[in-house]
């Protein structure tokens, strides 16, 4: 997994707050302890859409990215999780969905039910005819997937009718 360092533009103030302060300082991150960084919240939605089009970027595909977004304000250390399986999610898509697709698109969806997060990314790609499970086995990327969905005591469930879809959900 690549790890990509970049400068925070506008000001970050916009992802990160600091409950006892009121305002956050993106430098001050690296000098918290354990205990202090999971007093952080980051606001998933937007972090999610930067994500998803910094991505599109990077590959330099024309995709279409379509969101449905809700407010939810989660700790830097689900986010961070969140982030990564967003980003196979998304980065699998592109590169490997669209072949013969007139107008690529993802959709995005994340709602806030009763602090029961429901995260959505479907893409209108080629889909997959075989084996979820099978296919789960033999990829490093749904392995990956798999794996970090655990971490967040996840439910996660793979759609692939029209497109290829997974739908996250687990408690705030």
């Amino acid at each position: 997994i690549g790890i990509r360092v970049r400068k925070v533009q506008p000001s970050p103030q916009k992802y990160f707050h600091h409950p006892r302060s009121g305002t956050g300082k993106f430098y001050s991150i690296l000098s918290l302890s354990k205990d202090h960084f999971k007093l952080l919240t980051i606001s998933l939605n937007n972090y999610l859409k930067e994500l998803c089009e910094d991505i599109s970027k990077t590959l330099s595909q024309n995709c279409s990215i379509y969101y449905d977004l809700e407010y939810v304000e989660i700790n830097v250390d689900k986010c961070i999780i969140i982030g990564l399986i967003t980003n196979e999610i998304v980065t699998n898509a592109i590169k490997h969905a669209f072949s013969d697709v007139k107008d690529p698109a993802l959709k995005v969806v994340l709602k806030n039910k009763d602090n029961e997060i429901l995260l959505s990314i479907i893409d209108n790609g080629k889909g997959f005819d075989g084996n979820m499970e099978e296919l789960s086995k033999k990829s490093l990327g749904l392995k990956v997937i798999s794996s970090l969905s655990k971490q967040l005591h996840a439910k996660l469930i793979t759609t692939h009718e029209q497109g290829l879809g997974y739908i996250l959900s687990f408690k705030l």
